[in-house]
């Protein structure tokens, strides 16, 4: 099992580069607001990876989660300092086919 130890966001603002990958898992680190957790978990979902893993705040942990459901992925949900650790289900009504 690899222990992420990346705790930095790309600074990249218009290439939509991910945080951290490897064959089979995509990490994204996002400190930002709503929007911004909308446009990671997006990110996150268009990468083609089987594990997805969304790295946020612990006080952006229930937007984070919302952000997740809304662009219909499935994924890991922790905060940085891998406290807590939460599997959110996609919703199957939103997702794209």
């Amino acid at each position: 099992m690899t222990k992420w130890i990346v705790k930095q966001e790309n600074p990249s603002r218009y290439v939509r580069k991910l945080d951290a990958a490897t064959a089979h898992k995509a990490v994204e680190i996002e400190r930002g607001n709503a929007g911004k957790l909308v446009a990671a978990a997006r990110r996150l979902r268009d990468s083609g990876k089987r594990q997805k893993v969304l790295i946020v705040p612990s006080r952006n942990i229930k937007v984070a989660r919302e952000a997740m459901r809304k662009v219909g992925m499935s994924g890991t949900l922790r905060n940085i300092s891998d406290t807590y650790r939460s599997h959110i289900a996609a919703n199957n009504s939103t997702r794209k086919k």
